[in-house]
């Protein structure tokens, strides 16, 4: 029941892809940068890949069912415009806010993912 809670509470980058409708490059950008003001008590897990899905399901095994928000960041997308863009839409991540990920309590990601996000 633990692990379902969370699960649902917390649903990953790809899970929420599905649902959102394709958007241009420009969009994606201006959401992805939006500012926030405030503290942000979200806590940052940089790790490899490898072991990403064990520290999500420690998270679920070990903390009270519905009590962390857990986001698995997994970059921002790309080639979200194009001539193939629509095609694509359904296999690219849906844009992660600043505030997106400043409401959660935790912020999943990989080694990986930041150096795509940075380089």
């Amino acid at each position: 029941q633990a692990a379902a809670a969370t699960t649902r509470t917390a649903r990953s980058a790809r899970e929420r892809a599905e649902e959102v409708p394709f958007t241009c490059g420009r969009c994606v950008a201006r959401r992805a940068g939006r500012f926030v003001s405030g503290p942000c008590g979200a806590t940052l897990v940089v790790c490899p890949s490898a072991i990403l899905a064990q520290w999500r399901s420690e998270l679920e095994r070990h903390a009270a069912p519905g009590s962390l928000a857990v986001v698995t960041y997994e970059g921002q997308p790309r080639g979200a415009s194009g001539p193939d863009a629509k095609k694509r839409s359904r296999t690219i991540n849906a844009p992660v806010s600043a505030l997106d990920l400043a409401r959660a309590d935790v912020v999943l990601t990989t080694y990986e993912t930041l150096r795509n996000d940075l380089h």
